[in-house]
């Protein structure tokens, strides 16, 4: 069996009562108008007024709608920014603390640094002392044997040699003579009574140089002292 005439499917609710609205308005206007025709007045006045009649409720809601959408857009938009100076005080804070953080973590590692080089420094330099001081004493004395030879072309050059060589490792010779006497230094084998115009305890004679590798003293210098 069919529908019947008048039941069936409706359109949706909110489209009826638009249209329902809409013939409302119409047939408000025409009959406006037909009163107003038989009355003899003019129809432009009343017109525009049917007219925004008609017009009035769909505006009404365009102007609903477009409000609660300015309403929206209002709940939407981002709060105001912070304060601009605030916000640089917190950066410029941040970066100061960090900079005094990385300042003081450079110098620990300075002092560090500085503490492990000195300490590999004097290990090397006290390791050096140890494994060279005889060898350097061993050259000092055929340094010492040479000069006592007759001399020659190739003596002379083989001390010329090892005394370059004894330089090159810091040794540097003590050679007193005309000086106050030190006993760190010197060693004396004898004294001579002194002479016009000449002090007592200064240096008349060497009979065997000194050498000092750095301020270590590999050995004392043999000298006459003035009495």
């Amino acid at each position: 069996m069919g529908p019947r005439f008048g039941v069936g499917r409706r359109g949706p609710p909110q489209l009826s009562r638009g249209r329902h609205r809409r013939g409302l308005h119409r047939r408000v206007f025409r009959g406006c108008t037909s009163l107003l025709d038989r009355a003899g007045l003019p129809r432009g006045h009343a017109g525009c007024m049917a007219e925004r009649a008609v017009e009035t409720p769909m505006a009404g809601e365009s102007r609903h709608l477009a409000e609660r959408g300015r309403a929206t857009v209002g709940d939407l938009s981002p709060e105001p920014d912070e304060d601009p100076l605030a916000e640089l005080t917190r950066e410029v804070a941040a970066l100061r603390d960090l900079f005094q953080r990385r300042l003081l973590e450079d110098r620990e590692r300075r002092r560090l640094y500085d503490e492990l080089h000195e300490q590999l420094q004097w290990a090397r330099d006290g390791l050096s002392r140890q494994v060279l001081a005889p060898l350097l004493q061993e050259l000092c004395l055929i340094v010492d044997r040479l000069d006592s030879a007759p001399e020659d072309e190739f003596t002379d050059s083989i001390r010329a040699e090892l005394v370059e060589v004894l330089e090159r490792r810091g040794v540097t010779a003590i050679l007193p003579h005309g000086k106050p006497f030190d006993p760190a230094h010197h060693e004396a084998t004898g004294t001579e009574p002194t002479g016009d115009g000449q002090l007592p305890g200064v240096v008349v004679a060497v009979q065997r140089p000194g050498y000092l590798l750095g301020d270590t003293l590999l050995r004392p210098a043999r000298v006459v002292v003035s009495a």
